[in-house]
């Protein structure tokens, strides 16, 4: 059973010119084939080209991972576009692509989250939900690709909506730049910064790391404020946070976040806050700290296969994954679940309450399937046999271009 936010590019982004005629001369061939494909007809041709070419889904692992031809004439500069989401609905973004791009070398990618969105009617052209739509050019000279996405009044950081926008916009630049997958990192300002909190507390496998700028979390499950979410702060333990706020700030003050700066630490979870002196509600504190912050960028990629996940999910309908791990089912629906599992080699121990079933995600970078693949739940024996890969199981998930997370098999344990 798959989620509903799953989402992938083929849905949603409009055709391409991506041509359909596979040359079959060679797997890069049918790969970058594969992975240059942003609409559902070119998808489909080229995935029915990678089973006809191999029905080894170790072979097709290996050959995804290694990944595409990247092309070397994408657009460059200053981009603006939007995609447009099952409902007709537009979400316009800018991304910034640094102009001695080099399709040889991964690039890192930051997301960057404006505030100023719970008053704010939907945006017209020309980029002014950041910086007036006049900084982007600043962005040109980094050594990583920017991307600024939109969000308003009707779409805001924290809905589902915008949970499905930023994966599917990063989905489609992966389809065209060489992205480093561990490298993309997601930074927000004030409400914004609640944005990020959001995507670090319900859908954090894509992001190598997360920067709150002068916000607070509270937003998330505010009424007022459209916000209806539980939060946990077991699932932040999956993740690095970088939190800013300002002592003076009117709005979310260092006194106001400091709870939650407790309970991050006294729950083990990686993060750095700092708290500026007589700082406001502005980000002029951050050319001095900058190189902190790059710092902390350059220290933390993700991992996307620890050995150890924990999650919390009071829904399977969305936000019930981890890296490797999916919640299928609640014992009851109007509980929480929590799920802690860790892997070693073949053997994955895992504990749980309030969970009836759920998914192992692995491939062969994670467990030997000429083995026995066991699992013990609650310290009871509940799976020990041989597991098959699968090719469809990969291509599935290779449809996120994310080639750190290719699953060759899905272990459903039912308890």
């Amino acid at each position: 059973m798959y989620a509903r936010c799953l989402i992938f590019c083929a849905m949603y982004f409009p055709l391409c010119g991506v041509s359909t005629t596979l040359e079959m001369g060679g797997s890069k061939t049918l790969i970058s084939a594969f992975w240059q494909a942003r609409d559902s007809e070119s998808l489909r041709v080229s995935s029915d080209a990678l089973r006809a070419s191999s029905d080894d889904a170790t072979d097709l692992f290996q050959w995804l991972r290694a990944g595409p031809v990247y092309r070397d004439d994408v657009p460059v500069g200053v981009q603006e576009r939007y995609r447009v989401d099952e409902h007709g609905r537009r979400f316009p973004y800018v991304y910034v692509v640094p102009e001695h791009y080099d399709p040889a070398k991964a690039y890192p990618v930051e997301f960057n989250l404006h505030g100023a969105i719970l008053n704010q009617p939907k945006w017209r052209s020309g980029g002014a939900w950041w910086g007036k739509g006049r900084r982007y050019k600043k962005y040109l000279d980094e050594e990583h690709i920017s991307v600024f996405p939109a969000a308003w009044r009707s779409a805001l950081w924290w809905e589902e909506e915008q949970a499905v926008n930023l994966q599917a916009i990063l989905i489609d630049l992966k389809s065209q730049y060489h992205i480093d997958d561990n490298r993309v990192f997601l930074s927000g300002v004030s409400n914004g910064g609640s944005g990020v909190f959001f995507f670090a507390f319900k859908q954090p496998s894509e992001w190598a790391a997360f920067f709150a700028y002068i916000s607070h979390p509270h937003i998330l499950s505010e009424g007022r404020f459209n916000g209806h979410h539980s939060l946990s702060m077991e699932n932040l333990v999956n993740s690095a946070l970088f939190v800013v706020n300002g002592e003076k700030d009117p709005i979310y003050p260092s006194r106001a976040i400091e709870p939650v700066i407790e309970l991050m630490s006294r729950s083990g979870v990686d993060y750095q806050y700092l708290s500026i002196e007589n700082g406001k509600h502005d980000m002029k504190w951050y050319g001095e700290h900058k190189a902190n912050i790059e710092q902390f960028k350059r220290s933390h990629p993700r991992n996307p296969l620890p050995e150890a996940v924990r999650w919390v999910a009071d829904s399977t309908e969305c936000y019930n994954e981890i890296h490797w791990l999916r919640i299928d089912e609640l014992i009851h629906s109007e509980e929480h679940g929590w799920i802690l599992a860790r892997r070693d080699g073949n053997i994955f121990h895992v504990l749980s309450e309030g969970v009836a079933s759920f998914t192992l995600k692995l491939n062969p970078d994670m467990v030997d399937f000429t083995d026995p693949v066991q699992v013990i739940h609650n310290k009871v024996s509940v799976y020990n046999e041989l597991l098959e890969q699968n090719v469809d199981t990969l291509l599935r998930s290779a449809r996120s271009k994310d080639r750190s997370r290719l699953f060759t098999a899905e272990l459903v344990i039912s308890l």
